[in-house]
């Protein structure tokens, strides 16, 4: 599959973060840390990382490529319109750094 070039990706630093429970009607608070959106290249994941994260109760759907100085240990990332978890990095030779987005299993 050819790689495409897609510019936006957002990256939540923190991924919401838990700030306290409304006192009237006990539901947890939550707000979205900084935004960021940059460029990237996507691909699907290959076969067998789905079968491994599928065995840690994940369903990986993407591998993006973003330059390393753009990520900065975010946890989630808003790509095409849904939230993902960025369940695993890599960071070969280059400046690039690969990052595969995945939900949980079942969701």
């Amino acid at each position: 599959f050819p790689v495409t070039i897609q510019p936006s990706l957002q990256l939540l630093a923190g991924g919401g973060v838990l700030v306290g429970v409304d006192c009237r009607t006990r539901r947890q608070l939550e707000v979205e840390s900084a935004v960021k959106e940059i460029f990237c290249e996507y691909e699907s994941v290959t076969q067998s990382e789905y079968f491994a994260a599928s065995q840690q109760g994940l369903k990986a759907e993407y591998k993006l490529k973003v330059h390393e100085f753009d990520y900065d240990d975010e946890q989630i990332a808003v790509f095409r319109g849904k939230r993902y978890s960025i369940y695993r990095t890599y960071l070969g030779k280059t400046e690039i750094i690969e990052l595969y987005l995945g939900v949980k299993a079942g969701v």
